[in-house]
């Protein structure tokens, strides 16, 4: 989230502390404070010069929520530029002329800078760019953004990054703020007791713990444990424990916690258990109790929740009623968020909506939210299940439309295949599930029960052809992957011996699951046992260049893997050798680069990522890494310029956002995006659409933000407000005041 979502939290008192220092009469700062907290909504495309002026003036009386690329976003035809491109900069002189106007920032520079930009005018530019950075103050934060726009408008990046050593070389110093932890960190009493296997000892020192700490987290956190302990020994009166006492702690309301609240990650055990109790009155209470907490990151959650409490206090009818009300009042990303908000498998806000609008005969309608939600989560096997359910020809009708909407997503060709399976045709099965392979061969971003998905069809479908051997292999590879999943959840309740049998139990099965041998390892050399953990380190590396496709979700740094320097050796050694050994094999130098990466070597890391997209130029991960490395190094700019061209022609539909996003030729940019083409999904409309509103520029009460990333934008298709609006380099001038 751009960081002045929060700003009229934070800056207010302090604005107005300052505006009274400077003899400012108390109505007027409070006029401030007023118009500070009037966010900046996004508008339709002007239709004319006149109109898009009328906005711009608006802002500019409202200057410190002023958003150029929301303006940019919402210029007319192109034809009516040549009318507003000389008015911007004096729109700005003549407010900075206007008493009310509380500004010290050089608005009509930034406008000459961004009608400059419209106009391709690069001496203009790149003149009135390095004029505003060298005169304005800045975070360490804002570094890396300013360096970007200094090189995006030098005409020569060469000679930027010059300019920059020489007139401002404080914004090219960098620290390293990497932060290691040691596999050998130290670990509390109960841990230790747990990983040993003392059950009773662990369990114990949990309880002792929710007693004697101060800290409604602390006890929050020991609590969770003992739920996650009693779940997967399927103890349902050590869960009920620990969740009544989550409930006294939760009632006890202490205000001790940072913005005082907690999130539904830190709830998520105590409300799942509380579900599988029907114990909804005491959750309806904790849902009124947080009415008003903050709302940034969890509103949808309380949505979704409150309409599972609802069906179970009041029943279906009230159930719909409420889930009208709250679609038809969001927008697309909060819509699906809280239609997929579940607790367990069954207790599904879209299961059970679906399910009573069948009853009620309203099958379009549930036909058509599971669209949307299959549409926006097409990674998740329930929802292909759900569609399956409801219409098989339009679940049919619809997998090729997924596959074109992102064609590195793997599971539309998994259920390709499984409907080829089922219809008999065999040798079109067979080819199917051999490129959802290709695409994932690890099937890691897929959750328990769903994982390797892919091998499961693949033995049905040799089995069918005759080839038992080939089939009982495949079914002993899911088998293997589904011990493993039983092992991982022993390893989070933090029963390190349990997780660590049950792991070699399931490569006993299966040896050659890259993520098992690495979780072993990872499990083994965590607990002082590195020397046992070296050949499960060494097999799982071998593994990695065959277990991942082009489009993996494996971040190999999230869980600390490479902060031991001695794995970094093991990883560099191996996947250096395969890589020699496999000279056309793409993955084996992506993954050392993602290896050097964690290492903190960068330019060996790019170096690795080249030689990748070399051999796969159409690798998607592998350029969006290179991306990323080659804009942390201002000497790399060109290259960087270089790989986003790449980009834009290889990205999925879902990901045009993010490739426009990095756009820095403003006026071609504003072309390209009128001409991308409609959305391949061709999704009906979606029901209980949200209600039409009269647009308004300014909205009190209201936090208003973009986000590239958000894939519901491209579902119904890309508008051309959409793809600029998240403009990074126009963002970066919102910096300067």
């Amino acid at each position: 989230m751009k960081w002045k979502a929060f700003a009229p939290l934070l800056a207010v008192p302090v604005l107005l502390l300052s505006n009274c220092r400077q003899g400012i009469r108390h109505e007027q700062a409070l006029l401030i404070e007023e118009e500070f907290n009037r966010s900046r909504q996004a508008l339709p495309a002007a239709q004319t010069a006149e109109e898009w002026l009328t906005r711009y003036e608006a802002d500019l009386k409202n200057p410190w929520n002023l958003k150029w690329e929301y303006l940019y976003a919402e210029l007319p035809p192109q034809g009516q530029w040549q009318a507003l491109i000389p008015a911007i900069p004096e729109k700005a002189r003549e407010a900075k002329r206007n008493p009310h106007f509380h500004s010290t920032s050089d608005f009509e520079k930034l406008g000459s800078l961004f009608s400059a930009l419209l106009t391709g005018d690069a001496n203009l530019s790149e003149k009135l760019s390095r004029e505003l950075i060298e005169k304005a103050d800045y975070s360490d934060w804002q570094k890396e953004e300013r360096v970007a726009l200094i090189l995006a408008l030098s005409r020569d990046p060469a000679e930027g990054l010059q300019w920059l050593e020489e007139k401002k070389p404080d914004l090219l110093a960098t620290e390293d703020d990497r932060t290691t932890y040691s596999s050998q960190s130290k670990k509390d009493p109960w841990d230790i007791a747990l990983a040993e296997g003392d059950l009773q000892k662990g369990i114990a020192l949990l309880f002792e713990q929710d007693k004697k700490t101060n800290s409604r987290r602390d006890r929050l956190s020991a609590l969770n444990q003992l739920i996650r302990i009693g779940r997967v020994l399927d103890d349902e009166r050590l869960m009920s424990r620990a969740a009544d006492r989550v409930e006294q702690v939760l009632q006890a309301k202490e205000d001790e916690d940072e913005f005082g609240s907690l999130s539904f990650y830190q709830l998520a055990p105590w409300i799942r258990v509380q579900a599988e109790r029907e114990k909804w009155a005491a959750l309806a209470e904790f849902v009124a109790s947080q009415k008003n907490e903050e709302r940034y990151y969890r509103e949808t959650d309380l949505d979704g929740l409150r309409l599972l409490i609802t069906y179970h206090q009041e029943g279906a009818e009230a159930f719909l009623k409420q889930l009208q009300e709250a679609l038809s009042e969001a927008k697309l990303t909060d819509y699906l968020s809280i239609l997929s908000y579940h607790l367990t498998p069954e207790l599904r806000v879209d299961k059970l909506a679906i399910s009573h609008l069948r009853e009620n005969g309203e099958e379009e309608q549930a036909k058509h939210l599971s669209l949307y939600l299959l549409a926006s989560e097409a990674g998740k096997d329930i929802y292909y299940e759900q569609l399956k359910s409801l219409d098989p020809a339009l679940f049919a009708e619809f997998l090729p439309k997924l596959l074109a909407y992102d064609p590195f997503e793997e599971r539309p060709l998994i259920w390709q295949a499984e409907l080829a399976l089922e219809a008999n045709e065999l040798e079109k099965a067979k080819d199917l599930i051999d490129r959802a392979i290709a695409l994932d061969p690890s099937d890691g971003d897929q959750g328990k029960e769903s994982r390797m998905k892919c091998y499961h069809v693949l033995a049905r479908i040799l089995e069918k052809q005759g080839d038992q051997e080939q089939a009982d292999f495949f079914f002993d590879v899911v088998k293997s992957i589904r011990e493993g999943e039983a092992a991982d959840d022993f390893l989070y309740a933090g029963l390190i011996s349990e997780a660590t049998t049950r792991y070699q139990a399931a490569l006993g099965r299966f040896n050659d699951a890259y993520c098992l041998q690495s979780r072993l390892a990872m499990t083994l050399a965590r607990n002082g046992k590195f020397e046992e953990a070296i050949p499960h380190f060494e097999k799982a590396f071998e593994l990695m260049p065959v277990s991942f496709g082009p489009r993996e979700s494996h971040c190999l740094g999230c869980e600390g893997i490479f902060n031991d320097e001695r794995v970094q050796e093991i990883a560099e050694r191996i996947l250096a050798e395969f890589a020699k050994n496999n000279p056309d094999n793409p993955r084996a130098p992506y993954l050392l680069g993602m290896v050097m990466e964690e290492m903190n070597k960068p330019e060996g890391a790019i170096a690795a990522y080249e030689t990748a997209l070399k051999l796969d130029p159409d690798y998607y991960n592998c350029a969006q890494k290179l991306l990323g490395l080659l804009e942390k190094e201002p000497k790399h700019f060109q290259k960087a310029s270089e790989v986003r061209q790449k980009l834009t022609a290889i990205a999925p539909y879902s990901q045009l956002g993010r490739v426009f996003a990095h756009r820095s030729d403003l006026s071609q940019a504003w072309q390209d995006a009128g001409e991308v083409g409609p959305c391949p999904l061709e999704l009906p409309a979606r029901p209980y659409p949200q209600e039409e509103k009269e647009p308004a520029q300014f909205s009190p009460d209201s936090v208003s933000y973009y986000s590239v990333w958000e894939a519901a934008h491209a579902l119904n298709g890309w508008s051309r407000e959409e793809l600029l609006r998240g403009n990074n380099l126009l963002q970066t001038l919102g910096q300067f005041y």
